[in-house]
């Protein structure tokens, strides 16, 4: 018997002794070559393999995602500036009419973010994550022009309420896209 502890060597460095194997092909490696993956340690070929097609999304995928994103900026934008103008037409005040509008930027959140996973077909892409904030962000700023175009005062998009309800709509929007 063998004083040696690693009787097995590395496909990639053969001086180095391992008794380590690549979770998903079986090879020995080092941990020169170890590249740790969700699901296990991986050798560098397995690694260059990639995600499953369950995690990423085509270009033509990602190409109909963005489509639908500026329509989404488009229509809920326009839909964000309408309720605002509707919203100023009443004597609720400037306050409760921003809690509103935070509130709608939310509620918008979650809506463009379930539109944006269904589009890219359920997809657990980092992308489609992204493209649902920045899409929700374009809400914003789409309502926050055509409202000013209409008569809403700009103020009532500039205030530190309707930067929160932004950052919880993009939140929401995020993680509608998830596991």
């Amino acid at each position: 018997m063998s004083t040696e502890i690693y009787q097995n060597r590395c496909l990639r460095h053969k001086d180095i002794g391992t008794n380590l194997r690549c979770g998903r092909c079986g090879d020995f490696i080092c941990p020169k070559c170890l590249a740790v993956s969700p699901v296990g340690s991986r050798c560098q070929k397995c690694v260059q393999l990639g995600q499953p097609d369950m995690f990423r999304s085509s270009k033509s995928e990602l190409g109909i995602v963005l489509v639908a994103s500026i329509i989404l900026v488009i229509v809920g934008g326009l839909f964000l500036s309408l309720i605002c103008r509707l919203l100023w037409a009443f004597p609720i005040g400037y306050q409760v009419g921003s809690i509103v509008t935070a509130f709608i930027l939310a509620l918008l959140g979650t809506a463009t973010g379930e539109t944006i996973r269904r589009v890219g077909k359920y997809k657990i892409d980092r992308r489609l994550k992204i493209i649902s904030g920045a899409t929700l962000f374009g809400v914003y700023v789409m309502g926050s022009a055509i409202g000013d175009a209409i008569g809403v005062p700009f103020y009532l998009f500039t205030n530190i309420i309707s930067f929160i309800g932004v950052a919880i709509g993009i939140y929401l929007a995020l993680n509608r896209i998830h596991p």
